[in-house]
């Protein structure tokens, strides 16, 4: 069973999974819309994060459905150039348990993800003896984050 499931069509899906995996998190990964309702129906994750612009939907609509279905965790990821004023799009991410705009501190958003879901973060193989990395009372957290740097 995956953890976390990480819909982007680009390469910042494999990074974050890639992430998620770092900090002790199973992850699975998806493309598309469709893709992603197939993965997370046959193996529901407990967090789904989500590009706001899949090829096939927009974020808020898988996640929508998503949270439905499964009543799964939703983070989205928008751009920075989504423009404030198409409502539409800033209502519907509104309604997500989480979102972002790139660029982003991809730490923060795991570190977000895990806490809405419950789950916990470790650095490596680890579990040092300092405590799980995310903390839902806000403490600092060690380790080392890092920035993502997106071009639209």
């Amino acid at each position: 069973m995956a953890d976390v499931l990480v819909v982007d069509p680009g390469e910042l899906g494999d990074l974050l999974a890639a992430l998620f995996e770092q900090y002790g998190l199973r992850a699975a990964r998806a493309h598309n819309g469709v893709e992603a309702l197939e993965r997370a129906l046959a193996d529901p994750p407990r967090v789904i994060v989500l590009e706001h612009a899949l090829p096939d939907a927009t974020g808020e609509e898988v996640g929508e459905l998503l949270r439905a279905e499964l009543g799964a965790t939703v983070v989205v990821t928008y751009p920075q150039s989504l423009p404030v004023d198409d409502e539409a799009a800033m209502a519907r991410i509104a309604t997500m348990d989480a979102s972002f705009s790139r660029p982003f501190r991809s730490l923060t958003l795991i570190e977000t993800a895990a806490r809405l879901a419950g789950l916990t973060l470790h650095k490596g193989d680890t579990a040092t003896s300092n405590g799980p990395l995310a903390s839902t009372e806000g403490a600092p957290v060690e380790g080392e984050g890092r920035w993502i740097p997106i071009i639209d």
